[in-house]
């Protein structure tokens, strides 16, 4: 952490008169960050088959200089891409170009896509690549299924490293 002019913040001192202290976040704690819901459904619940897919990654620039940067998109093979959103579409994959992205600016890309019927889930990953360095999201979100109770807990950010290999057992 820095201040606005470069200088590390290396520690806070409590007293009296400053006992708690905010600072700013200006990057997503994922980076990227990828959202899927249906058309008017809510990110972190399970996908209705029957109505369209939307896709979002939303990513940030987390060098010190203006970068071109490249998305990646890959759906699994049992969705098919609808509208690329002005990417290209190569099979299951979107690739989009973005040109000259500010220092800690953020910028999103969306896609709409649509799930076979009678699947159980869908999974996606979106990666950024610039300046040689590449990073990853994914996501693997349930179908709805008919008279059939669809449990989807998600894990995102520090939480999905820490947690991520837990399992839960209902019964």
């Amino acid at each position: 952490m820095s201040h606005e002019d470069g200088t590390r913040i290396d520690s806070f001192l409590v007293n009296e008169v400053i006992q708690e202290k905010t600072i700013p976040n200006n990057r997503l704690p994922e980076n990227p960050q990828m959202i899927v819901k249906n058309r008017d459904g809510q990110a972190g619940t399970a996908l209705d088959p029957s109505q369209a897919i939307m896709g979002t990654i939303a990513f940030i620039n987390e060098t010190q200089s203006k970068t071109d940067m490249e998305i990646v998109v890959n759906l699994d093979s049992s969705m098919e891409i609808l509208d690329s959103g002005g990417g290209t579409i190569r099979g299951n994959q979107i690739f989009y170009q973005e040109k000259d992205v500010e220092p800690l600016e953020r910028r999103t890309v969306s896609y709409v896509a649509a799930a076979e019927k009678g699947g159980l889930s869908v999974h996606g990953t979106g990666v950024i690549r610039y300046q040689g360095h590449s990073a990853a999201a994914a996501k693997t979100i349930p179908l709805l299924q008919s008279k059939k109770l669809v449990i989807y807990n998600e894990l995102t950010g520090s939480g999905k490293g820490l947690f991520g290999e837990e399992e839960s057992i209902f019964e």
